[in-house]
């Protein structure tokens, strides 16, 4: 739909990385102050995107969260930890790079940081926004919400779905 306005978005069917977007959304405005993604869980184009996607997708509506990660902790104070295992942009963010091997974690920070300048894709611009790795976080209020009741299930979809709890009061929802 051409024209649409993405900061006043509904849908009851989105997109795996529209989802992403709002729940990242509304875990800052809920005061969050740290998010823990799993490369392997989230929606790949929410996650980044390479430059010859950049160079084909000219209006997409979504900024990966590679390339909000860092302002999202330099003017949100919200940390990020991040498990990767297949794209190594993210090392060209990284503050700190724990490496798995055999089980067993290392510090590889000081590798890591060697890597991204070897082979360094983030010094390109992201639609004349700024550098792709470093934008800013927009200039946006956080607005309070209030989650309307009546969007939750309260009952299993089927097995192994989620449930929803409430203390019946509107107050505590507990999801399972």
């Amino acid at each position: 739909v051409s024209g649409l306005d993405p900061t006043r978005f509904s849908t009851d069917c989105a997109s795996g990385s529209t989802s992403m977007a709002a729940s990242v959304s509304e875990a800052l405005e809920a005061g969050a102050t740290s998010l823990l993604l799993d490369e392997d869980t989230c929606a790949a184009n929410f996650m980044s995107r390479d430059g010859r996607m950049r160079a084909l997708v000219n209006h997409e509506p979504i900024t990966p969260m590679l390339y909000r990660v860092s302002g999202l902790y330099n003017e949100l104070g919200v940390s990020s930890i991040v498990v990767i295992g297949g794209n190594g942009d993210w090392l060209d963010v990284a503050d700190s790079v724990v490496l798995m091997d055999e089980y067993m974690a290392f510090d590889s920070t000081k590798k890591a940081a060697s890597i991204s300048m070897t082979f360094s894709y983030g010094h390109v611009q992201y639609a004349g926004r700024g550098v792709a790795h470093r934008l800013p976080w927009p200039d946006q209020v956080l607005r309070a919400r209030i989650p309307d009741p009546t969007s939750f299930s309260l009952a299993a979809d089927g097995p192994g779905q989620p449930r929803a709890d409430s203390d019946g009061g509107g107050g505590v929802v507990r999801l399972r």
